[in-house]
């Protein structure tokens, strides 16, 4: 069986015909329903999720094989035309709490002198870093009052300020002119 093979060369009788090392290796193989030939050249079709069939792209089976899942609601935040990519996948990192901070890599192993380097008071976490240390929590202060929202402890993301703040740019949250 070549390269040039044609579904005619393993149907026979209205039943499948597979080589028997297929068979094998791949015993699904058996499952499959035969198909109703008819005359003219093998072609290769895609049917899209949507049921539709039509020539075979490998755009369309990229679209159709995407899983779909739910809109993120940050990613404007972080990709956006003007971005810097490297701030970007920190960013990313971030709001996932994928960052490798001190917390995450004590469990990979014994670390004995883990402290902030910002305030030197406390091991690094996402939470600390980014909500509770005294440089992070001045700073959400400052950005809150610049959108004249009530400093709160915030226990969720950054994702938050999204929601307060819909409509206004990075210029008027940040007093750039």
């Amino acid at each position: 069986m070549g390269s040039n093979m044609v579904v005619k060369d393993v149907i026979c009788n209205g039943e499948w015909t597979w080589p028997e090392e297929w068979i094998v290796k791949y015993p699904v193989l058996n499952q499959i329903q035969a198909v109703n030939l008819i005359d003219g050249r093998d072609e290769l079709v895609w049917k899209s999720k949507k049921g539709k069939v039509g020539k075979f792209s490998v755009k369309q089976a990229y679209v159709d094989l995407q899983i779909e899942d739910e809109d993120v609601t940050w990613s404007k935040l972080v990709w956006f035309s003007q971005n810097i990519p490297k701030h970007a996948f920190i960013l990313w990192l971030a709001i996932q709490k994928r960052l490798m901070t001190q917390d995450r890599l004590k469990n990979w192993g014994s670390y004995d002198m883990m402290i902030c380097p910002l305030c030197c008071e406390d091991m690094d976490s996402h939470q600390h870093l980014f909500f509770t240390s005294k440089f992070s929590s001045a700073f959400w202060k400052e950005v809150c009052s610049k959108i004249d929202l009530q400093w709160k402890e915030w226990n969720g993301d950054v994702v938050l300020l999204i929601h307060f703040s819909p409509g206004l740019s990075k210029h008027s949250i940040f007093g750039l002119q």
